[in-house]
């Protein structure tokens, strides 16, 4: 079922806006006609449903012999590696702006569309003429799959596309050894995220960056176990970070995760003391390879000038809704004028994130609940972000499927999955963003409450102190 899902959600992808540029055959040109509209969205909507049933319906269970995730998202995956883009148009930002480092251009200085070429015609025209505030590593990797696809749009979209599947397995890896330091089970964490729809649709079919950047984090806590692992975690951090900048969230959580079974038996104390020793390290070594990253690319930090342009488009973020609101109840106290710009409010959250990290981090770090802090640090980056997209969640999802202290874990990320891989189906096509959101809302609520086998997903593993390979000294 998972897989004719994807093959409907790869044949609808002909009919989004970008499709009549494309020479189609005359059978997909027919599809297309059929279903535009309203038909269209009906399709869409069903497909997305299809495959989330499909996935609830993977989750393990205690009888052996069920299919490995891995094998599961390859298969599933096929239709939508050479389907067109649905849901956004991102892949096409990116090639245009690899393109552009492939003829010398900087995109920290020119925007999108600026400069022609072969991928300018499907940018978004929101996007049009923004210069990028991408770190290194991203364009850099844009400019290697337009490379390697010789500018071709449909090639580069298979190549990304093929990077993001690699890096979707690559979190599997990560998580068969992470899950026992967690305490949770390994067969549900893969399974929560290797066959993960909105994994799927938002980090493949899409490429968005942020599974990538997951995937390298998820690679820094695995390094980190060992000797020098904090070096060697803070500097694969670093690489995260330079695919996508919300990745420094999870140096607090890095840093308690290193943190010995010997000191942890110290006391709170002692811990904090670790914790906060790692968390400098962390800090300066990451810091140190970020700017080399930077460097060596070429490019510098010239993205710090832009950090502005995502906010640039409305979307359902914290600092988008709340502006209006306070100049309103400003207006109505007798002010002439707003009050407080976006920066204001967007700088404002910022702080308010920063606290709200720090306190977490205090609670967590006495209990060795890395994994928590990991998502709550997520979560708090989406509530307090100046700009507010589904695939920002991603790593949200990932680690939720890691907490091992919450048996209402295991729930509520098939929650959040239900919520996000719906507002990603739904968002951008079908309903407004916020009544999109509210649907899925209403619909993971249904599915927290009366899914009969949910429950058995909490069941915890065994937690190990002292893991293989391990180094007390680390």
């Amino acid at each position: 079922m998972g897989f004719g899902a994807c093959v409907v959600v790869a044949v609808t992808s002909v009919t989004v806006r970008q499709s009549p540029l494309f020479d189609l055959p005359a059978a997909l040109a027919a599809v297309r006609d059929a279903i535009a509209g309203q038909a269209e969205q009906v399709v869409l909507l069903a497909a997305t449903a299809a495959l989330i049933a499909a996935w609830l319906r993977l989750r393990p269970r205690r009888e052996a012999g069920a299919v490995s995730p891995e094998t599961v998202v390859v298969v599933w995956s096929a239709p939508l590696l050479v389907a067109l883009p649905s849901f956004t148009d991102d892949p096409w930002a990116y090639f245009d702006q690899g393109w552009q480092l492939s003829r010398g251009i900087d995109p920290y200085v020119v925007g999108l569309t600026d400069a022609g070429g072969p991928f300018a015609p499907f940018v978004d025209p929101s996007w049009a003429h923004t210069a990028t505030a991408y770190p290194p590593v991203a364009l850099r990797l844009s400019q290697a799959v337009v490379l390697a696809a010789d500018a071709h749009p449909l090639a580069s979209l298979l190549v990304l596309r093929l990077v993001a599947l690699a890096a979707l397995l690559a979190c599997g890896w990560s998580i068969r050894r992470l899950a026992p330091l967690a305490g949770v089970r390994g067969d549900v964490a893969c399974w929560a995220v290797v066959a993960n729809p909105f994994l799927l649709l938002e980090g493949v079919f899409n490429a968005h960056t942020e599974l990538l950047m997951v995937a390298v984090v998820l690679v820094a806590f695995t390094v980190a176990r060992g000797r020098f692992g904090v070096v060697l975690g803070a500097a694969f951090l670093a690489v995260a970070a330079a695919l996508k900048q919300p990745a420094i969230v999870f140096a607090p959580a890095l840093a308690l995760f290193t943190v010995p079974p010997a000191v942890r038996a110290r006391g709170r104390s002692r811990v904090w003391v670790s914790a906060a020793s790692r968390l400098l390290l962390v800090g300066l070594v990451g810091s140190a390879v970020f700017l080399l990253i930077s460097w060596a690319s070429g490019l510098g930090t010239g993205w710090i000038a832009n950090t502005g342009t995502p906010s640039r488009n409305w979307s359902p973020s914290a600092a988008h809704l709340l502006r209006p609101v306070i100049n309103a109840v400003a207006r109505t106290a007798g002010a002439d004028t707003p009050v407080v710009s976006f920066a204001v409010v967007a700088g404002s959250l910022t702080v308010a994130g920063l606290v709200a990290m720090a306190v977490a981090a205090v609670i967590t770090v006495p209990t060795w609940s890395w994994a928590r802090l990991a998502w709550v640090s997520a979560l708090v980056y989406l509530l307090m972000s100046a700009s507010l997209w589904p695939w920002y969640a991603v790593p949200l999802v990932v680690f939720l499927a890691l907490d091992g202290d919450s048996p209402r874990a295991p729930r509520t990320a098939v929650c959040a999955t239900v919520v996000l891989t719906v507002w990603s189906a739904a968002g951008g096509d079908v309903l407004t963003p916020s009544h999109a959101l509210l649907a899925a809302v209403l619909l993971a609520l249904l599915v927290f409450r009366y899914a009969p086998d949910l429950p058995e997903l909490a069941r915890r593993a065994p937690r190990y102190a002292h893991p293989a390979g391990w180094d007390e000294h680390s």
